[in-house]
């Protein structure tokens, strides 16, 4: 699929505003979003960073949105703090994408997260972790079905696939290259970014093992939408990280010596 740019301002919004975030609005039942979802997920490498989200990549190092930027995380119950000076934005080979590496100390006792050497497809299952606004009421505006935002402050996850690739993002001095999820309500488990939801993980399952393919930046919703609800035809944004993946690596000072995913 070539690629398509979306402009912000219009129908879209940035996931992080000046506001607290709890978690995703997932179309299931709540108490199963807090769970894991199977043994050796990775949902417990995703941080509340603030009133957004991070994702914990290992050794010290975290990955989030541009616009979140560095400071403390929440995560496995503890708190750890940035390095002073460690925050990194990405440069993207001439184009800035809205994202961003830095250091905490000490370090949390995870094991390393795997970024995708290859961007998910069209189709392609998607796990998404994030501790934005959670669902609320039900409800319906012009015609489509969706929830009002509960500012409840779990982390959660859900599921959704892969609607459009190597889609083009614009904000203020970044454009970022992204998939995109469409909200179809009824499907098991389906899941919309919502505030707070920046920082947040897409990951995939391959081979057996878990990725981490894009980092949630931003949603696109309805012209004249009621503010602080998810509906049907709503679309979430990630970074594709392997577009990313070689500077993210040289930034975090990892060696790739992992064979490539299948």
């Amino acid at each position: 699929m070539r690629a398509r740019r979306v402009a912000h301002g219009c129908a879209s919004a940035l996931l992080a505003l000046a506001l607290p975030a709890r978690a995703l609005v997932v179309d299931g039942d709540p108490e199963a979003a807090l769970r894991e979802p199977a043994p050796g997920s990775p949902v417990a490498s995703v941080a509340k960073r603030g009133g957004t989200s991070a994702v914990y990549l290992g050794r010290g190092w975290v990955i989030t949105a541009g616009h979140v930027g560095a400071g403390e995380i929440a995560l496995g119950g503890a708190s750890y703090p940035p390095v002073p000076g460690s925050w990194q934005p990405l440069r993207g080979g001439g184009s800035p994408p809205d994202l961003g590496v830095f250091r905490v100390d000490p370090a949390p006792d995870l094991p390393p997260l795997e970024i995708a050497r290859r961007g998910p497809e069209v189709g392609e299952a998607l796990l998404l972790v994030a501790c934005g606004y959670g669902r609320g009421e039900r409800i319906e505006w012009e015609g489509r079905v969706g929830f009002r935002w509960d500012p409840v402050n779990v982390r959660r996850w859900g599921r959704n696939r892969v609607a459009a690739k190597g889609v083009v993002v614009p904000g203020s001095g970044v454009s970022t290259t992204a998939f995109a999820t469409l909200f179809t309500l009824g499907d098991p488990e389906e899941a919309q970014a919502a505030l707070g939801d920046s920082g947040g993980g897409a990951f995939v399952l391959r081979g057996g093992s878990w990725q981490l393919a894009g980092i949630l930046f931003s949603v696109q919703n309805h012209p004249g939408q009621p503010p602080q609800t998810s509906l049907e035809g709503n679309s979430s944004y990630a970074a594709d990280l392997s577009r990313y993946r070689e500077e993210i690596e040289a930034l975090i000072g990892r060696r790739d010596e992992a064979p490539p995913a299948s």
